[in-house]
């Protein structure tokens, strides 16, 4: 069986015959430890709680700005395509989404009218 080198203290103290001591404090009483670590974990404990607080404002807060820009950027586009053409909204969104230059390019014909049947009015 193994032991413990508390287990080797104590039966060196019986084979020297020396009394058993009570164990004596060196910095401070274990009651006082225990308070002072205690302390310790309180001390860290709100610490955390203001930091994640003030981090999950912080997220919340940008969310927000973020929120009202998206918003602004959507109606200031409606308000700037509000009286476009088809082709002239197609053209627009490619300008802002791909960069590309469509000025150049002529719109195109309107479609001609045709019946339900196919023939061509008269």
């Amino acid at each position: 069986m193994n032991a413990t080198w508390e287990d080797w203290e104590r039966w060196y103290a019986e084979r020297d015959g020396r009394p058993k001591q009570k164990q004596q404090p060196i910095f401070m009483s274990n009651e006082l430890f225990v308070v002072v670590l205690c302390a310790f974990v309180v001390a860290a404990s709100i610490g955390q709680a203001k930091r994640a607080t003030t981090t999950t404002m912080n997220i919340i807060e940008m969310r927000d700005q973020r929120h009202e820009a998206i918003s602004n950027d959507m109606t200031m586009r409606r308000v700037e395509q509000g009286g476009l053409t088809r082709h002239e909204r197609v053209e627009n969104f490619l300008r802002h989404r791909e960069g590309w230059n469509v000025s150049d390019v002529p719109a195109p014909a309107p479609a001609p009218h045709t019946h339900v049947n196919g023939s061509k009015p008269e």
